[in-house]
């Protein structure tokens, strides 16, 4: 199964349906997936919109408890962070911890101490670590990331594309994420047929 998760660290729908995501996958015992991460950085005027939206004012109050805005700042460090510990294998990892420091310690995680503590604690060399965030090499990653986002419709965070086809927006409770899992993985078991003419669609 392979799993494209667009995400934007300041939002804390994403966090919420991230943290749902991984608890599914965990009680699921998925073996064989693909957790694959976008960069989705949110600008200030998404960001203030996404902000009056009475439904996700509402699940975000009932979800995270002591829950602090800290308002829009700039992401790109850890954005560029992320897209290292991709390339190192240790996407989930970063993502797992910088989620939770943002929403449940409520830090602010674009200082370049905290995020060299976060390379520590997931064992991303340091000395690589310092380099990407003296030097900002992903940029380009992280605009083709939105860039390639928005060609394909995608214009929030976050965002599940699940086997390519299969294209979820917004909040998703834990319930739910296990029961899309479950059915995209029974529907692969047992795939549809369709035929038209000559030509069959598998």
């Amino acid at each position: 199964m392979r799993i494209e998760f667009w995400v934007d660290y300041l939002c804390p729908i994403t966090y919420l349906t991230h943290k749902n995501l991984i608890e599914a996958i965990d009680e699921l015992k998925l073996e064989k997936y693909d957790l694959l991460y976008r960069s989705y950085k949110l600008d200030e005027p998404l960001y203030n919109q996404l902000k009056q939206i009475p439904e996700l004012i509402k699940i975000v109050n009932e979800n995270i408890p002591g829950y602090v805005d800290q308002g829009f700042y700039d992401t790109d460090y850890v954005h560029q962070l992320a897209h290292l510990a991709k390339w190192n294998n240790l996407a989930k990892e970063f993502n797992v911890l910088v989620f939770h420091e943002a929403y449940v310690n409520n830090k602010k995680i674009n200082d370049v101490k905290f995020l060299e503590e976060v390379a520590k604690k997931i064992n991303l060399d340091l000395t690589e670590t310092r380099k990407v965030l003296d030097s900002c090499c992903y940029n380009k990653q992280i605009s083709s990331n939105k860039e390639n986002a928005k060609y394909k419709g995608i214009i929030q965070v976050p965002h599940l594309r699940i086997n390519i086809k299969h294209n979820y927006n917004g909040y998703y409770s834990k319930q739910e994420l296990k029961n899309i899992i479950s059915h995209i993985l029974e529907e692969s078991k047992n795939p549809k047929t369709e035929c038209s003419g000559e030509f069959c669609n598998y």
